[in-house]
């Protein structure tokens, strides 16, 4: 397991660029993608790229992170919350 405090977030193409392809000489590794973002749209935008993306085993959606409070309205919400899964599932190719 990885763990990365901080959100040193790189955006979805330069990860799929930059750090994902180094991680295919670990084919047992299963990589799942930590998913941010402060609107849905932006998280379901995010889902659908990296759906073309290979590699990547299913997808973490931050909802209640302490250090990204924008999410955190995600996962204090159950309605926000219900709606935000609803559509990155919804989209998303992935678990």
């Amino acid at each position: 397991m990885l763990n990365a405090i901080g959100l040193q977030n790189v955006g979805v193409e330069d990860f799929i660029a930059r750090k994902l392809p180094p991680l295919k000489r670990y084919p047992q590794c299963k990589v799942i993608v930590n998913v941010f973002a402060t609107r849905w749209a932006t998280t379901s935008a995010s889902c659908e790229r990296l759906n073309r993306a290979e590699g990547i085993a299913a997808y973490e959606l931050n909802v209640s992170c302490p250090m990204s409070m924008p999410g955190m309205a995600f996962g204090a919400d159950p309605g926000s919350l219900e709606y935000l899964v609803g559509r990155a599932r919804t989209v998303s190719a992935r678990p």
